[in-house]
């Protein structure tokens, strides 16, 4: 399980300056909770590698070829039947001539996480999300139609494999230097493996604003109408559909070339496993600020509320916090201390934990 996902915000740029970076991050992690658990809570001791890399080649102007790589390796002082060696590889290529471009991206993410030994002693998972988009831009009037799939399975609960397939038309209209209206429809459908599961297919309508003011600001904001009806195919207790707004807001603001900033504001339905769907309000921010030119820290705070379409039983609320410092020893080696902090609420309470962790690195980079 992951409580924040932390990325640096000097990453980008180093990548850039030379097509192939690759690195190794080595470290110990000190987890309060491994089991996740409400009660009777065992802590352990987690020696990490993590090796990575990232290639970019760009071609053209504007155009770019990406391809990511970094494995997580995981050996757990107690629990080593847990031990396990995550992967999260992506590609992506981004194509732009003078009008029309075309957009690729792959991400397949393989992940394991200790539960409680009476019901698997691990939990085992992959996700494999992909994106496609084809567009043109005019003077002021542009266009867009694409597709997103998602496929995930669990190894040992294949009641919780899914896959949701979801085409897509945008038009948007230039009415800023850099400002664009866009109005796009999705049209979705989700299956589920196990037939105790509702499908079902979607229609979402949004209609945003995004674009950027000078170069400090960026942002992309709308609210649209969103329709799920489900099958009731399954053996759920639970005939509800959805027919409500759906809305989402993104900000990245630069104070200076030293510190920044970001929000995430999303409302909208997710699939649940334990009914039709939940109602989901998230709330993010996080900033990042390089004291030195050695020494920087970025932090993230995440809020999470859940109403759940069968019962208020399974209702839940999470907050995560998570720290990161990072000193530069040298130019190919750093330090870091990554520090993070879960919650999560509920109207049942053994649904509810808390956990802590804390890991001190080493981070080797060519």
């Amino acid at each position: 399980m992951v409580c924040a996902v932390i990325s640096w915000p000097d990453a980008t740029a180093m990548a850039a300056e030379q097509n192939l970076h690759v690195g190794v991050d080595v470290g110990e992690v000190y987890d309060s909770n491994v089991f996740v658990a409400p009660v009777n809570r065992e802590e352990d001791y987690i020696t990490e590698l993590r090796p990575w890399l990232l290639w970019k080649r760009p071609f053209g102007d504007a155009s770019m070829f990406t391809v990511n790589c970094k494995l997580t390796g995981k050996l757990y002082a107690k629990n080593s039947d847990s031990n396990t060696v995550d992967q999260d590889l992506g590609a992506k290529l981004d194509f732009r001539g003078a009008r029309f471009y075309i957009k690729l991206e792959d991400r397949f993410q393989y992940s394991s996480y200790p539960i409680s030994s009476t019901v698997a002693q691990k939990v085992d998972n992959w996700v494999n999300d992909f994106n496609a988009g084809v567009g043109a831009d005019y003077y002021r009037v542009g266009w867009e139609v694409g597709l997103t799939s998602t496929v995930r399975q669990y190894i040992r609960l294949g009641s919780y494999d899914y896959t949701e397939i979801a085409p897509y038309v945008e038009g948007n209209y230039k009415v800023g230097e850099a400002t664009r209206v866009y109005l796009r429809a999705t049209f979705g459908m989700v299956n589920y493996l196990d037939p105790v599961h509702n499908d079902t297919d979607y229609i979402d309508v949004k209609l945003g604003i995004r674009g950027n003011i000078g170069e400090k600001t960026s942002f992309d904001a709308g609210i649209g109408y969103q329709q799920r009806n489900y099958d009731d195919g399954g053996s759920l207790i639970d005939s509800e559909d959805y027919a409500s707004i759906s809305a989402s807001c993104t900000l990245s603001y630069a104070f200076s070339s030293k510190t920044g900033f970001s929000l995430t504001l999303k409302y909208g339905p997710q699939e649940s496993v334990n009914s039709n769907y939940n109602k989901v309000l998230f709330a993010g921010v996080s900033a990042n600020h390089f004291f030195t030119e050695k020494i920087s820290a970025i932090g993230t705070i995440t809020y999470e509320d859940a109403q759940n379409s069968a019962s208020a039983a399974n209702d839940y609320h999470k907050i995560t916090c998570a720290v990161a410092a990072k000193y530069e020893v040298t130019s190919w080696m750093a330090l870091t201390l990554e520090l993070s902090y879960e919650s999560r609420g509920a109207a049942t309470p053994t649904t509810e934990y808390e956990r802590f962790t804390a890991g001190v690195f080493a981070v080797l980079r060519y």
